[in-house]
């Protein structure tokens, strides 16, 4: 082999060296660039969902409290008057407040009132069967240790997120 081909072989080996070692070098930083760039665009993401879902369940708890301290409602829970009903729980009240479920349970953790609507079809809908486990003396929902108190989160009924408040039903005066 003549001196020329060592030497043109000896350059094109430390080329490829060179052009492979660089190419390592930059697929690991662009690698790690575009995986912190994709890891906080998806932490914003997940900001954003979180932020979404605490708005929505404080003004479902600013709903809730307007309802649950009011003289009508607490005269309902006491007389189960079906006029509260008629006029207060009709299906353009879930539309414009734009909730699906709401339940009226009184001090003794009794359901005394319960319905579901679909509020983006305009349609009933059946009362989900496993509310019953979250209703009670004892349950998290109607525990209410102080006049202020109120439960909010999400919970799981028949595999589906439902956002939810519970509050006391208090006087007007916020009494009871």
């Amino acid at each position: 082999m003549s001196l020329r081909i060592k030497t043109l072989l000896i350059i094109a080996g430390t080329i490829l060296v060179l052009i492979g070692g660089l190419y390592l070098l930059l697929r690991n930083l662009w690698l790690s660039s575009f995986a912190k760039v994709e890891e906080q665009h998806t932490r914003q993401d997940v900001d954003r969902a979180l932020n979404a879902i605490s708005s929505t369940i404080e003004n479902l708890d600013a709903i809730t409290e307007d309802w649950a301290a009011w003289d009508a409602t607490y005269e309902f829970i006491e007389s189960m008057d079906p006029a509260y009903i008629e006029s207060n729980l009709i299906e353009g009240t879930f539309v414009g407040l734009k909730i699906n479920l709401i339940l009226y349970i009184n001090q003794s953790g009794q359901l005394v009132y319960a319905k579901a609507f679909d509020y983006n079809n305009e349609e009933a809908l059946p009362i989900p069967e496993d509310i019953s486990e979250h209703i009670g003396e004892d349950q998290v929902l109607t525990n209410h240790t102080n006049l202020e108190s109120r439960v909010s989160g999400i919970l799981i009924l028949q595999k589906k997120p439902l956002l939810l408040v519970s509050r006391p039903i208090l006087t007007s005066e916020k009494k009871g």
